[in-house]
C-alpha cells in the first residue's frame, strides 16, 4: 500500500484554532510533509473535522456533567440523625427554634402525668344563673313600723303611709318582691347542681391520665389537644342531663293529666254540690248561673246544647252543661269507663276516636289572666238582660243588690256576678278559661301537658306599668328632682325607653311553666340591665341626700320636697310630695319598676344564653356564645415539659458543604468526568472514523477499477 501525502482544502481561520485532540497521526513524516495510509489519506480534511467536533462535544459534555452535579441537592447537604438524652427546656427550645433541626421527636418517661400538673380549667356561669343566685340571697321586701306623710292630695288631706325600709332599699329580691320564689327557686337549685356536675367533670378531668407517651412538640398542639379532651367530656355529661329530665317529662305527661282531671272532676263536683244546696245569697251561686246563662245564649246558642241549671250536680251526665261555664255538670261526666280507658278526661267519639277534653287550672294565678268571659262589660245586650230577670228558687231576683224589685244596670258589673276571681276563695271561683285555654287539650292531652302559653298582659295593665314608669323616672326625677339636687354621679340616664314586660308564660306543669319565662320584646338583656344599673344607682343616690332616721331601717322626714305634681292622665293633683317617700310607696313603686325589669332580665339573659330557661338548665348553666360553651383549659407548656420527663429526643440535622470543600470536590469531579467523557468520546469518534474510512475505501476501489478498463 502506498503512502501518499494527503490533500489539503482550506480551511477557516475559526476552524483552524479549534483543537483537535483526535488528530490522524502520519506513518511518515518526510521533512515537512506528512504521509498517512492511503485510506486515511483520503479521508484527512473529514477526520479533522470529526475530531474537533468530538473534542469540542468532549469539553460541552464534561462543562455540562459538572454544572449538574454541583446544582443538585447532593451539594445542599447531607442528612445525619441525632439522640439528645434528657435535654433541658432551655435545649429543647434551641433545638426546636433551630431552622437546620428535622423531624424531632420526644418520649416522655412520666407514666403517671396528669392534666393538673400543667393545665388549669375554668368555666363562666351563665348571666341569668349568676343573677338568680344572687337575687335570692337578698331579703324580703319590708315596709318601715311607722307611717310618713308623702304628700297632701286632692281633698286637702295628708297621705301617710309606711315606706320601704332604708336599709333594705337596694337589696331586695326581685324574685320575693313578685311572689316569684317558687320558679327563682327552681331555676337556682337547677343551675347550682349543673355547675357542680360541670365542677365534678373538671375535677375528674384535673386528676385524669394524660395519654401521649410522646411528648406534643408545641404549645398549640398540646392546647388543641387537651381542649379536644375537654369538650367530649363536657358533651358527655351534657347529653347525659336530658336523659332525666325527659323520663320525667314524659311520666308527667302520661300522669299528670289523668291527676289533674280527676282532682279536677273532684272539684267541680264539690262546687256542684256546692250550687244546688248551697245559699242563694253566696257567690258561688250567682257565678255560676251567670257564667252558665252567658253560655247558653253567647256561645251553646248556635248549636242548641245549652244546659239547664237543676241537672248540673244532679248524678247524671248533661253534655250541655259538661264545660267551664256550668262546672263541667257539676263532676257527673267522669264515669269508671272513663278511668278504665286510662284517662280521667278522655272520651271515645262517635267515630270511636279517643279524644280528651280540657281541664282549666285549679289555680287561677296571676290576676291579669282572669277569663275574659267573666268580664260583663263585654257582655251582649241579650246576656245582660236574662241576667236582669234571673230568680232564685225563692223567685227572688238574683242580682237585685238595692231589693228595688228591678235590677239596674250598674247592678249587672263584673264584682256583683264573679267577684274578684283572683282573690275568691278557691271552691267560690269559676275555672278559668283564659285566652289561650283549649277546651280539645288544655292540661287534658297528655301530649301537650308541656306546652307552654306566651300571652299578653291585658294592655290596661301594661299601659298602667308604663305610665308609672314615665311618671317616677320623668316628670318627678329628670324633670324636678335633677334640676335641683343634680344628677346621680357616674351613670348616665338610659336614652331609651324604660323596658316593659307585656307578656307572661302559662303552663299547665309548673316545671314547664318556670322553664320558658319570657323576655321583653324589643330589648336585649343588655338593654334591660342599662336600665337595673341605673335604678341601682338611682337608691344609693336617695340615701345620700336622705339620711337615716333615728335607726337604719327610718328615713329622715326632712328630705325633698315638690310642691305640686300632676297625673296628665287625670288631672290628679298631689301636694308637698316627699321625695323619695313617694316613690317608696305603693302608687309609685320604684322598687316594683326594678323588680319587674330584673325578673324580664332573667327570662332575657337566659333566653341570649341558650334560647330558653329549660336549655339553660340542660346547657349545665353554662355561659356560651356563638363560639360555643365558656369553659376553657391554660395550659403551660414549660410545666408540661418538665412534668413529663422527657427521656430523650430524637432529630435529624442537613450538613450543608463549606466553599473549600466545594471546591476540593469539583477539581476531583472534573479529573472524574474528563476521564469517563473522554472514553465515550473515544468510542465515538472510532464509530464515526471508522464509517468515514470506510466510505472513501470503496470510492478509491472504484477509481482504481475505472482505471483499469
Amino acid at each position: 500500500m502506498s503512502k501518499q501525502p494527503a490533500p489539503k482544502k482550506p480551511s477557516s481561520a475559526i476552524i483552524n484554532v479549534i483543537p483537535n485532540n483526535y488528530e490522524e497521526q502520519p506513518s511518515v513524516i518526510d521533512g515537512k510533509q506528512r504521509l498517512y495510509k492511503d485510506k486515511v489519506a483520503a479521508a484527512v480534511d473529514e477526520l479533522d473535522s470529526l475530531g474537533k467536533f468530538i473534542t469540542i462535544f468532549q469539553y460541552v459534555s464534561v462543562l455540562v456533567v459538572i454544572l449538574v452535579l454541583v446544582l443538585s441537592r447532593i451539594f445542599k447537604g447531607t442528612t445525619v440523625s441525632y439522640t439528645e438524652l434528657k435535654p433541658t427546656y432551655e435545649k429543647y427550645l434551641e433545638l426546636s427554634n433551630s431552622d437546620d433541626v428535622l423531624n424531632m421527636k420526644c418520649t416522655v418517661a412520666n407514666d403517671t402525668l396528669t392534666y393538673n400538673a400543667f393545665t388549669t380549667f375554668s368555666y363562666e356561669k351563665a348571666d341569668a344563673c349568676t343573677w338568680v343566685e344572687a337575687d335570692l340571697e337578698k331579703a324580703r321586701p319590708a315596709k318601715t313600723d311607722v307611717n310618713y306623710t308623702v304628700y297632701i292630695d286632692d281633698n286637702g288631706d295628708e297621705v301617710e303611709e309606711p315606706l320601704t325600709r332604708r336599709d333594705l332599699l337596694g337589696n331586695i329580691s326581685a324574685c320575693k318582691k313578685l311572689k316569684k320564689d317558687a320558679t327563682c327557686s327552681t331555676i337556682r337549685d337547677d343551675c347550682v347542681r349543673g355547675h357542680k356536675s360541670i365542677e365534678r367533670v373538671l375535677s375528674n378531668l384535673n386528676i385524669a391520665n394524660f395519654p401521649l407517651k410522646e411528648l406534643l412538640d408545641d404549645e398549640s398542639k398540646l392546647v388543641t389537644f387537651v381542649n379536644a379532651t375537654l369538650t367530649q367530656s363536657v358533651q358527655s355529661l351534657l347529653s347525659g342531663l336530658e336523659g332525666p329530665r325527659l323520663a320525667v317529662e314524659q311520666w308527667a305527661a302520661k300522669n299528670m293529666p289523668v291527676l289533674y282531671g280527676y282532682f279536677g272532676n273532684l272539684h267541680s263536683l264539690v262546687q256542684g254540690n256546692m250550687f244546688q244546696n248551697g245559699d242563694r245569697t253566696k257567690l258561688i251561686y250567682k257565678s255560676v248561673s251567670a257564667s252558665c246563662t252567658f253560655y247558653n245564649i253567647d256561645i251553646a246558642g248556635v248549636n242548641g246544647s245549652t244546659c239547664d241549671f237543676n241537672f248540673i250536680a244532679d248524678g247524671g251526665c248533661d253534655e250541655g252543661c259538661n264545660n267551664p261555664y256550668c262546672l263541667y255538670d257539676g263532676g257527673d261526666c267522669l264515669n269508671a269507663l272513663g278511668i278504665y280507658w286510662g284517662n280521667s278526661n278522655s272520651f271515645y267519639d262517635e267515630a270511636g276516636e279517643q279524644k280528651y277534653r280540657a281541664f282549666s287550672p285549679l289555680q287561677q294565678g296571676d290576676e291579669l289572666f282572669v277569663n275574659p268571659d267573666y268580664d260583663v262589660g263585654k257582655y251582649s245586650n241579650n246576656v245582660k238582660n236574662a241576667l236582669k230577670l234571673l230568680k232564685d228558687n225563692n223567685g227572688t231576683l238574683l242580682f237585685d243588690e238595692n231589693e228595688s224589685g228591678v235590677v239596674e244596670d250598674d247592678e249587672i258589673s263584673s264584682e256583683n256576678l264573679y267577684g274578684y276571681p283572683a282573690f275568691n276563695g278557691l271552691y267560690h271561683n269559676l275555672p278559668n278559661s283564659f285566652v289561650g285555654f283549649d277546651p280539645n287539650a288544655t292540661c287534658g292531652d297528655p301530649s301537650k301537658w308541656y306546652e307552654f302559653y306566651e300571652l299578653d298582659r291585658p294592655t290596661s295593665w301594661v299601659d298602667g306599668l308604663t305610665y308609672m314608669q314615665d311618671f317616677v323616672f320623668e316628670t318627678v326625677l329628670k324633670e324636678t328632682v335633677y334640676p335641683v339636687l343634680g344628677s346621680p354621679a357616674g351613670v348616665t340616664v338610659p336614652s331609651n325607653f324604660i323596658p316593659v314586660q307585656s307578656t307572661d308564660v302559662f303552663s299547665c306543669d309548673a316545671m314547664s311553666q318556670s322553664e320558658n319565662l319570657p323576655g321583653i320584646k324589643g330589648y336585649s338583656a343588655a338593654d334591660i340591665k342599662e336600665w337595673v344599673d341605673y335604678i341601682y344607682t338611682v337608691f344609693a343616690y336617695f340615701k345620700v341626700k336622705c339620711a337615716a332616721g333615728a335607726t337604719p331601717s327610718a328615713w329622715s322626714t326632712d328630705c325633698f320636697k315638690i310642691d305640686e305634681l300632676i297625673e296628665e292622665d287625670d288631672d290628679t293633683r298631689y301636694q308637698d310630695v316627699k321625695i323619695p317617700h313617694a316613690l317608696l310607696t305603693e302608687n309609685f313603686d320604684i322598687v316594683r319598676i326594678l323588680s319587674e325589669l330584673e325578673y324580664a332580665y332573667l327570662g332575657s339573659a337566659a333566653r341570649n344564653n341558650s334560647g330558653s330557661v329549660k336549655q339553660l338548665l340542660l346547657d349545665a348553666g353554662i355561659k356560651r356564645d356563638a363560639k360555643g360553651y365558656k369553659v376553657e383549659a391554660t395550659v403551660d407548656f414549660e410545666t408540661y415539659y418538665k412534668a413529663s420527663d422527657v427521656s430523650q429526643c430524637t432529630y435529624s440535622r442537613k450538613i450543608g458543604a463549606n466553599p473549600a470543600t466545594v471546591v476540593t470536590v469539583i477539581l476531583g469531579l472534573v479529573g472524574g468526568v474528563t476521564t469517563a467523557v473522554s472514553f465515550l468520546a473515544l468510542v465515538v469518534y472510532n464509530i464515526f472514523r471508522r464509517k468515514v474510512t470506510k466510505k472513501y475505501k470503496k470510492e478509491i476501489s472504484v477509481e482504481e477499477d475505472s482505471s483499469a478498463i
